[in-house]
């Protein structure tokens, strides 16, 4: 029996996401042992690794915008905290104020993931953590706490 090239191709999109192909069988009512030779004939496994390493690469692309992004707002957020603990007076001197900053920055270059595998909730996550554990900025941090993590809401929401 011969069948129209859309069968084929149905058969074959319900193969990549992942279908058996018994419920191939009963999605496009085509025997299982045409499926089988569809399969071998017509290359159906590397045509669906090429699929599959396609997707995964755009996904890291994203991934890789996305954290970029989330370091630049934890860059903004790092230069906000320390204006607001210069206002606050908590340092004795600019010099001492500028070593905790670095201090911080290096901190929050380490957290920086060197994984693509890494999600963006961890890194967030990480990030807060130090800063709330910080003896000086967590002062600052819990301060302005209800406002920072508003903001944060408000980026992620929008970026969705």
């Amino acid at each position: 029996m011969a069948y129209y090239i859309d069968i084929k191709e149905k058969a074959f999109q319900l193969y990549v996401q992942g279908a058996s192909f018994d419920e191939i069988v009963e999605e496009t009512k085509v025997n299982k042992k045409t499926l089988l030779r569809w399969k071998k004939r017509e290359g159906w496994v590397p045509r669906k690794e090429k699929i599959l390493e396609e997707m995964q690469d755009k996904n890291d692309e994203k991934q890789v915008e996305l954290l970029a992004d989330l370091m630049s707002k934890t860059s903004d957020l790092l230069k906000q905290t320390y204006r607001e603990i210069k206002e606050v007076g908590s340092f004795r001197t600019m010099e001492g104020g500028v070593a905790a900053y670095i201090q911080l920055t290096n901190m929050i270059l380490k957290l920086q993931p060197q994984k693509k595998e890494m999600k963006i909730d961890d890194v967030l996550g990480k990030v807060l953590k130090v800063l709330f554990d910080h003896p000086k900025i967590g002062l600052v941090m819990d301060k302005s706490k209800d406002d920072i993590i508003e903001k944060i809401n408000k980026e992620l929401g929008d970026e969705n």
